[in-house]
């Protein structure tokens, strides 16, 4: 039986990082337990309407370990 591999620091806890330049933000937030990265792009571009883009990313293994995600 194989052992479990231990958990690195991505994927140890949910955790969200956030930036932004020229008035657009990006939001990055990992959930490891539910499998799911989620990216959001928000702003003003141009100084028009305001526009909002989300991608939802399965995340079945962690990036950077290789350790399988979930429950």
């Amino acid at each position: 039986m194989a052992r479990k591999k231990a958990p690195c620091w991505f994927c140890e806890s949910e955790h969200m990082d956030s930036m932004e330049e020229r008035g657009i933000q990006l939001t990055t937030e990992v959930y490891p337990d539910n499998e799911l990265i989620g990216i959001v792009v928000s702003g003003n571009p141009d100084g028009g309407e305001f526009v909002e883009l989300r991608m939802d990313i399965e995340m079945h293994y962690c990036p950077m370990c290789g350790r399988k995600c979930g429950y």
